[in-house]
């Protein structure tokens, strides 16, 4: 903020009024032959502490020829930005944590205390943050966000930043994911140069814990890879394939694997 100190006007008439009169007493005095009177010389003494105090202000204030601007101190600024507006986990199968990161940086001119941190919604936490916390200029902090969806579907939450910035003291991010079914993705090798041609596979599935298989795809499937979905969350699964010809023989079975769904 710039300040300019100017000179009062009646102060620099004063001083020019009173040098005047003493030079025009004096003047008077010489072309009369008159000795200066006491009034004479205490006008002189005021004429001149009047000049010098005009003298000494205004080369204080205007130096040589240019006035001079004294400048203030600024006003500290608590300033927080922070590099996401929302924030989005996508696809996340259920009972998995997925962890998105969220950065908050001091801008100002001043420190800025980030007092709080608050996740709402169904999945949605955040992992181990000590708030409040003061940020110096330029200081930064990172927020780690979790989704762990419990249920399938959509999730829409927010995660709501308190601080005592100035410009924005309350600020609030979107939070947004999809809670997915677990799923079992298997693939297999076909058989080397098999001497009756393959029309397709059978791939079988049992629970963890039990010896009865079942049929899990239809006959004409003659892709080596096959999706189960949906599984249950906490369960074990086995599974095996086999190979069927023209004449619906089937092959023995392939080498069993067993699976755990988190």
């Amino acid at each position: 903020m710039l300040k300019f100190l100017i000179l009062p006007q009646s102060v620099r008439l004063c001083a020019a009024k009173n040098a005047f009169l003493c030079v025009a007493r004096w003047g008077a005095n010489q072309r009369y032959g008159h000795s200066r009177p006491l009034s004479s010389k205490l006008c002189c003494w005021r004429a001149y502490c009047s000049a010098l105090l005009f003298f000494c202000l205004s080369f204080a204030l205007y130096g040589c020829g240019g006035a001079t601007i004294r400048t203030g101190t600024t006003d500290s600024v608590r300033t927080l930005s922070i590099d996401a507006a929302s924030v989005g986990f996508g696809s996340v199968p259920l009972n998995s944590v997925a962890t998105q990161s969220v950065n908050l940086t001091s801008t100002g001119t001043a420190s800025v205390t980030i007092n709080s941190a608050t996740p709402i919604g169904a999945g949605f936490t955040l992992s181990a943050a000590t708030l409040p916390v003061t940020l110096n200029p330029g200081q930064a902090l990172t927020l780690e966000i979790q989704f762990d969806p419990a249920t399938t579907g959509a999730a829409i939450g927010k995660l709501t930043i308190a601080s005592n910035s100035s410009t924005s003291a309350t600020t609030v991010i979107g939070l947004s994911g999809l809670g997915a079914a677990h799923e079992v993705e298997l693939s297999w090798s076909a058989p080397g140069s098999p001497d009756d041609p393959i029309a397709g596979y059978n791939l079988y599935r049992a629970s963890s814990g039990s010896s009865s298989f079942q049929l899990l795809n239809s006959l004409d499937n003659t892709q080596t890879a096959y999706v189960d979905s949906p599984v249950q969350s906490g369960q074990g699964y086995s599974y095996f394939v086999t190979s069927v010809d023209n004449s619906g023989t089937e092959s023995v079975p392939s080498d069993m694997i067993s699976v755990a769904i988190p």
